[in-house]
């Protein structure tokens, strides 16, 4: 594929967003196996957690529109392979420079903050990836619920106390591949900062383990 084509099948595919997506791009692996990765606008849905899992049958009508475009673009279909659809998040294009949105830290770890920005930036997806839904009552208690365990509460805002609490199973987890000193420099700040992400608007003041029913 030529870079004038690469070029024209993101903003084909940019413009298929209707607006939700941020940004689209194109990666062809040695093998020339095409695939592309959208990007979603937190801005737009800034309290639809999860709105990057589209549903299947408008990925389905995504996926015809792109052998389409290769049709019509003259595409070598046998020499250039349309593989899947990858739907990204914007924490894969973070850097150790974007500003951090934490609260503040505790005396005893602040030292450790400059190693926070690229731990961040790894951690995050992995947390995003565990989150499946979410569910806001009229008094803006928020829960966020397990990928696959739609009972399962992983975050719970509590909105009278403006706290949110983490369910411990994410300490057992991410401590079985994270030293533990490192989880407990920055695991409540990952959870801040997830949470933030998903729900920008929603104060949090501070953040607690918890068994989480």
């Amino acid at each position: 594929m030529t870079d004038k084509q690469i070029e024209s099948l993101e903003n084909y595919v940019k413009s298929k967003g209707k607006g939700l997506f941020e940004d689209v791009k194109i990666t062809i692996s040695e093998y020339s196996e095409v695939t592309v990765g959208i990007y979603i606008d937190w801005n737009y849905f800034p309290e639809n957690h999860g709105v990057y899992k589209l549903k299947d049958s408008y990925l389905t009508k995504l996926r015809e529109s792109i052998k389409t475009f290769f049709k019509m673009s003259d595409i070598n279909e046998h020499k250039f392979w349309f593989i899947d659809i990858l739907i990204m998040n914007n924490f894969d294009k973070s850097s150790p420079e974007e500003p951090l949105n934490e609260i503040e830290r505790d005396w005893r770890d602040k030292k450790y903050s400059d190693e926070y920005p690229k731990f961040r930036d790894k951690m995050l997806p992995i947390i995003d990836k565990m989150i499946e839904t979410y569910y806001k009552d009229s008094k803006g208690n928020i829960a966020l619920f397990a990928y696959g365990e739609k009972e399962k509460i992983l975050l719970n805002y509590v909105s009278k106390s403006q706290d949110l609490y983490y369910d411990n199973s994410l300490t057992t987890y991410f401590t079985e591949y994270l030293p533990v000193y490192m989880w407990s420099r920055h695991g409540k700040y990952l959870m801040y900062d997830y949470f933030k992400s998903q729900f920008p608007d929603v104060i949090v003041k501070d953040v607690y383990s918890a068994n989480i029913l």
